[in-house]
């Protein structure tokens, strides 16, 4: 994975946006899912104070085109998130 924003929280800790890559059945582009599992780019988002993941859909990782979505996400995350920072 790799870092490519970071959001102060409230509670002086932060929130990374990574991206990485998952296999997926979801075609972008596409209302149903494909047969085959493929593997795409994707992004997440980790709270390092309370630990939150933030994920798109179902649980999986938002994919290379939810890039704003994502970092919405995780802007408003580190908005109201009062945790401290982990040691």
């Amino acid at each position: 994975m790799s870092v490519v924003a970071r959001f102060a929280t409230l509670g002086g800790a932060t929130v990374e946006l990574q991206t990485l890559k998952f296999a997926t059945r979801y075609a972008h582009g596409s209302r149903h899912l494909g047969v085959e599992e493929q593997t795409v780019d994707g992004i997440v988002w980790d709270c390092r104070g309370c630990g939150t993941r933030g994920t798109a859909v179902h649980g999986d990782p938002y994919q290379a085109h939810q890039r704003d979505q994502a970092t919405r996400a995780a802007n408003a995350h580190a908005a109201a998130c009062r945790a401290l920072p982990t040691a």
